[in-house]
């Protein structure tokens, strides 16, 4: 019977230690999904600032043609 309860005892042990290992483990993910999160957030924030840019970059060509690039190649320097 004393053997029993001592086995039982330190498998309690182990577990209680095991919890709280684990309890630590979910306390440092919880922080580092929340530093992803603000990163995703801040990510999201600059792309949406970007996006009118490339757009209209994407417009301005779409109204190139020949000839533009040909005028384009007939420049020493071209213009800035």
């Amino acid at each position: 019977a004393d053997r029993l309860i001592k086995v039982v005892e330190t498998e309690t042990k182990k577990v209680t230690e095991q919890r709280e290992a684990a309890a630590i483990e979910e306390k440092e993910v919880a922080e580092k999904k929340e530093r992803v999160a603000e990163r995703q957030a801040e990510s999201d924030r600059d792309l949406q600032k970007a996006l009118p840019a490339l757009k209209a970059a994407e417009e301005a060509l779409n109204t190139l043609n020949r000839n533009n690039l040909t005028e384009l190649k007939s420049f020493a320097t071209p213009p800035a």
